[in-house]
């Protein structure tokens, strides 16, 4: 075979192994790495980070709900929308991340969502019955949801172990009395404060225990 076939011999060998797929790819895909996967990626947000951030769309909440304008109310809900997604991976990471847990239900009683709120509350007190912040949250819904035995409860745990705690449930259920009696017409009060017309008979009782934490 003379020079000149061997040289066309040559160039078209070479032409096949480039536009074969196959040679192409063993030519330029990389070797498998050998370095972990963890490694490999970005490190993923732990539990307090999303904690943290959830926490951080909660309170712009907070500020946009006070703006009282149907713009506000819509951003507030964008911003519950997100909290709640970060508190939910961030117990789903951390199984026992209480804070997650509680704001979880603060968020879900900001969106009139009390029965899930409740629900976060008591799953959290499940894991540690001795996370107050989670009674007085819970005791501030129930509060609201009218089940005062609950929260007269809840008071009295509070009062033994977190007075700090107990003295903001009071002051809570205090703006609640006040409210109610906004509602009501002129006329309506007894002697020392206690509302008397178009209240339940357990609003009514529940008042009276009010009245006599002070005695």
């Amino acid at each position: 075979m003379n020079q000149q076939a061997i040289s066309k011999l040559s160039a078209l060998l070479l032409g096949m192994m480039l536009f074969n797929p196959a040679c192409l790819a063993a030519q330029t895909d990389p070797a498998p790495s050998t370095q972990p996967l963890s490694e490999a990626l970005e490190p993923a947000e732990n539990s307090a980070q999303l904690t943290d951030k959830g926490y951080s769309s909660y309170q712009r909440a907070l500020l946009y709900a006070s703006f009282e304008t149907p713009e506000g109310d819509l951003a507030a809900q964008n911003e519950l929308n997100n909290a709640e997604n970060l508190f939910r991976q961030a117990a789903e990471k951390n199984r026992s991340n209480l804070r997650a847990l509680n704001l979880l239900g603060e968020v879900f009683a900001l969106s009139a969502q009390p029965r899930k709120a409740i629900g976060a509350f008591n799953f959290a007190l499940q894991i540690n019955p001795k996370y107050y912040p989670a009674w007085l949250a819970r005791a501030r819904v129930l509060l609201a949801m009218g089940l005062f035995n609950d929260v007269k409860m809840s008071y009295l745990v509070l009062a033994r172990n977190e007075p700090a705690m107990a003295a903001e449930l009071m002051a809570a259920i205090d703006d609640w009395i006040a409210k109610r009696q906004n509602l009501l017409p002129e006329g309506t009060l007894l002697e020392g404060g206690l509302l008397e017309d178009r209240l339940t008979e357990a609003e009514t009782a529940f008042i009276e225990w009010r009245l006599a934490q002070d005695v």
